[in-house]
């Protein structure tokens, strides 16, 4: 089962603009986050853009990409040099997209424009916790439903 929470967000931001501090209490007046266990499911809506209060790292399947659609046209980030990963090099002939990590720095954000699964990968760290991501724009899924 998919472990997230939304909470109505950040209490104080730094100088940099990243969360300093986060409440978990609700208060309107306050960004929306959503907390993402590692090794998880999360389904990612269409036009749904995160950003990352700490480096973190989402797989995304290549899937995603029709034949011919450039990584700019699903994938936006305001990061210019964002990291990239590819998990496998792609087949001689083969149209399709192999799947690929995605590394965001801290207070970077990522916008996929197209409905997907994607895992927020698990560190190295054996006692990784969960992630806060501010939601920058877009909804998350209300009717999630992952074994």
């Amino acid at each position: 089962m998919l472990a997230i929470s939304c909470n109505d967000t950040v209490s104080q931001m730094d100088s940099h603009g990243y969360a300093d501090s986060l409440d978990m209490q609700h208060d309107t007046n306050k960004l929306k986050t959503v907390s993402i266990a590692p090794g998880e499911k999360f389904l990612w809506k269409t036009g749904l853009c995160l950003k990352a209060t700490e480096a973190s790292v989402f797989y995304i399947p290549g899937a995603i990409f029709p034949n011919n659609v450039k990584i700019g046209q699903i994938l936006q980030s305001s990061d210019t040099n964002l990291g990239i990963e590819f998990i496998s090099r792609p087949k001689v002939g083969d149209s399709t997209m192999p799947d690929f990590r995605v590394f965001l720095k801290k207070g970077v954000t990522l916008k996929i424009n197209r409905n997907t699964e994607v895992i927020f990968t698990k560190d190295d760290n054996p006692g990784e916790k969960n992630r806060v991501f501010i939601i920058e724009e877009g909804e998350l899924e209300t009717d999630i439903h992952h074994k």
